[in-house]
Formats: structure tokens, C-alpha cells, sequence
């Protein structure tokens, strides 16, 4: 988008954009300070009285000056945590994962901007955690405590209920306010001229975190940063760590006996020190691979491999597709057998089966589970029991939702 700043034909709203921005500062300076850096821009073709595109706020008149100015100032907040949460990004990530509309993922991120903003803003028409808690027949701690991917995923399972909701929704200040870039309008706030042309999702990322880390910095040296901010900030600014070095190590330390340190072959980096030797009855790793229906083809793909990896370091595994049943035992020796492998699924996802099987047959040994962890028996307690009895042993590897508290090795990978 190439839009540049024009003489406003509106100038009842670019003074109250200006109103709005002022008292923002006063109010939330993190927040005041990510709105002065942000571009806004007129958009009378919108159902609601604002949107985002993910970087940039587009206002409708007509609907937007109809709020009083406490709703303008709660309405321009909200537009702006949909941002640096990356929701745009992160609905279109579900919505194909999921079968989600626009309409129910925009549902689940106004209650995760929200509830960032209810001790300041006045957000009372808007939807709260308390409306999704209640849709999702959770506590309101729960709602808040929980991402918005698992979040969604509880979302999808109950979608009767969200319809009923949304009869009274669409009318409410942020409703539909997720979209797709939209044509530039006559601008009403000239934002930071490094966003201008900004279209590519990673390089939206990008601004966002800069923006966010800069305007928090400030924030904290003038001494009003909100409870929320840094929780927010480990939310959307993911470690750049290499995932195969966190397996790798964590393997090294599941294997126990199955390693030792010898002198009769020197480590190949560092010949003062001993090399591995893996012994020669090692027991076998147990890989766990979900391959249920909510797992689309670049995850399958992701997992095989991330088994041809686990070979290559450890030898042997045990492989175990599963979805709502086990499908079968495959003895892996070689990367070249991954190759080979034709796995069955698409099913629903229970883990159950598959833990039971690893209860009988190979309690003790290191177990990876490779899954969305979008699980429908997680809550059930003879699943619960099995993932705390092998808790010690298991690796858990997710591509979307996190783990249960009681497994404390966990890796999260993008796909």
C-alpha cells in the first residue's frame, strides 16, 4: 500500500483522531505511543466503525463518530492490541486449520484484546473474556490463561453455541474488525513512513515487534507501564532457537545408560575430551505421531521429518501413528525407512489408545509426541493419569496448542 498523507476532507474526524491520541497518552502511554506511530486511514466501506489489516487502522465516519469519545478511545485501544498480537496473522493460521469463519476468529481475538484493556478503557459493549467463558463453558481465568489458537480449537468443537452468541455480536464496537489489507483512504493520522508499503506477513511481524519493544522501553522509563505489557511482549516475540538443538539435548538426557563418555574415541570437535559411544542394546525411542484430521499436509510432512532426524541421532525408534485409534508399530532404523513409511489417519484426535500401548509395552523409554496437541481427551482423567505416570519420559513436540502442565519437556516448532 502507497497511500500519502492528503488534505482531510473530514475534518471533524482527523481532529478527533488527534483528541483521541492525546488523551491516550495520558491514559495508556505504551498504548498512546504505538497509536501516534500507526497510520490511519478513512475506510466508509467498512461494517464496523474501525479495522485493521494487521499494521494499519482504517476508521468508517459515519459509524465511528456515533460512539461517545470514551468508546472512540476504547475503540482505537482494541484496533491497536488486535495488532500487536498479531491476530491477523494468527486468525488466518486457524481459520484453515480449523474450518473457522472470519467472524468466529475475530470473536476469540476481541476477548484476547479485551481483557487487556478492561481496567482502562471502557469496553462494556464490547466482547470480554467473561462472553467467550461463557460461550465456551469455561471459567473467565481459563479464557484468560489460554492462547488464542487453543482458544479457537475449543471454539470449533462448539460452534452451536457461538451462532446463538453471535445473533447480538455483529452490531457490538470491534465485531468484523479483523481484515485483509484494505485500499488505502485519506489518511487521518500519518503513521512511521518505514510502514508505508508494508505488505508481506513477515515484515508486518517485524514492525509490529519493533514498534511494541520501542514503545515499551518508553513506557517504562517514564514509569507507566501496564501489568500486562510484558507478558504481551514473550507473547508475540518468539526465541530464535534451533528446535533439533533443545531435541537433541533432551534426548542426550533421556537416554541415560543407553550413552557413555569413551576415551578410545576422542570427541571429533574437542579431542581433549571423550567422545558417545552408544551402546550396543540401547533402548528404543518411542515417537508418537499424530496424524489426525486436524493435522494438515505440511505438518505430516514437518513430522516425517523430524523422525528422519531422530533416527539419524538416535539409532532406532518405534513409530506410532495415531488419531483417534492407534494405526499400527513401525521399527525405524534408517532414515531411508521413513521414506518408506504409508501412514493411516485423518480421524478425530485421541491420545488415549496410544498411551495406553506405550503403558504396556514400553514404559521407561523416551517418548516424543509430535502433535497440534488439539487433543479432545486431554481433560478426560485416565488421559491425564497416563501423560502424568510417563510425564519424566515424554517430549512434546506441538505445532499449534501447549501441552499440559505436567509434561515440562516441550518444543514448539513453526511449520
Amino acid at each position: 500500500m502507497t497511500a500519502t498523507p492528503t488534505l482531510s476532507a473530514f475534518p471533524e474526524l482527523k481532529n478527533k483522531i488527534k483528541d483521541m491520541i492525546s488523551a491516550m497518552m495520558l491514559t495508556d502511554p505504551l498504548l498512546g505511543i504505538m497509536l501516534k506511530r500507526t497510520w490511519i486511514y478513512v475506510d466508509e466501506s467498512l461494517p464496523s466503525a474501525a479495522a485493521t489489516d494487521g499494521l494499519r487502522i482504517y476508521v468508517n465516519p459515519k459509524l465511528f463518530l456515533k460512539f461517545s469519545d470514551t468508546v472512540k478511545l476504547a475503540i482505537l485501544a482494541h484496533e491497536l492490541m488486535h495488532i500487536i498480537l498479531k491476530h491477523n496473522s494468527r486468525a488466518k493460521a486457524v481459520m484453515s486449520r480449523h474450518s473457522l469463519s472470519q467472524l468466529d476468529a475475530n470473536f476469540v481475538a476481541d476477548a484476547k484484546a479485551n481483557q487487556y484493556l478492561m481496567e482502562s478503557f471502557d469496553v462494556y459493549q464490547f466482547v470480554r473474556p467473561d462472553n467467550l467463558a461463557k460461550v465456551l463453558g469455561m471459567s473467565v481465568s481459563d479464557v484468560k490463561t489460554m492462547s488464542f489458537e487453543e482458544l479457537c480449537w475449543e471454539l470449533a468443537k462448539r460452534k452451536s453455541e457461538l451462532r446463538q452468541y453471535q445473533r447480538g455480536y455483529a452490531g457490538r464496537p470491534g465485531s468484523n474488525d479483523i481484515q485483509q489489507p484494505i485500499a488505502g483512504g485519506e489518511v487521518l493520522n500519518e503513521g512511521d513512513k518505514e510502514d508505508v508499503g508494508v505488505g508481506d506477513e513477515e515484515a508486518v511481524s517485524e514492525r509490529v515487534v519493533r514498534k511494541y519493544s520501542e514503545a515499551l522501553v518508553t513506557a517504562k522509563a517514564i514509569g507507566r507501564l501496564p501489568g500486562w505489557a510484558e507478558r504481551v511482549f514473550s507473547e508475540i516475540v518468539k526465541p530464535k532457537i534451533d528446535w533439533k538443538v533443545m531435541l537433541k539435548e533432551m534426548l542426550t538426557k533421556g537416554l541415560g545408560k543407553k550413552v557413555k563418555r569413551t576415551w578410545a574415541r576422542p570427541s571429533r570437535k574437542h579431542p581433549l575430551y571423550p567422545g558417545k559411544e552408544f551402546l550396543k542394546h540401547m533402548n528404543k525411542v518411542v515417537v508418537l505421531m499424530d496424524t489426525s484430521g486436524s493435522i494438515d499436509e505440511k505438518e505430516l510432512q514437518q513430522f516425517a521429518s523430524e523422525v528422519y532426524y531422530i533416527v539419524k541421532n538416535v539409532a532406532e525408534v518405534i513409530l506410532i501413528p495415531w488419531d483417534a485409534d492407534v494405526h499400527g508399530e513401525f521399527a525405524v532404523r534408517r532414515p531411508s525407512d521413513v521414506r518408506k513409511l504409508k501412514v493411516r489417519g485423518g480421524g478425530g484426535t485421541v491420545i488415549r489408545p496410544a498411551l495406553e500401548l506405550v503403558n504396556r509395552k514400553y514404559a521407561g523409554r523416551t517418548i516424543i509426541i509430535l502433535s497440534d496437541w488439539q487433543i479432545a481427551d486431554l481433560g478426560e482423567p485416565a488421559t491425564e493419569a497416563l501423560l502424568r505416570r510417563h510425564a519424566r519420559n515424554i517430549i512434546a513436540v506441538t505445532t499449534s496448542a501447549t501441552p499440559p502442565s505436567c509434561l515440562r519437556n516441550v518444543i514448539r516448532i513453526e511449520v
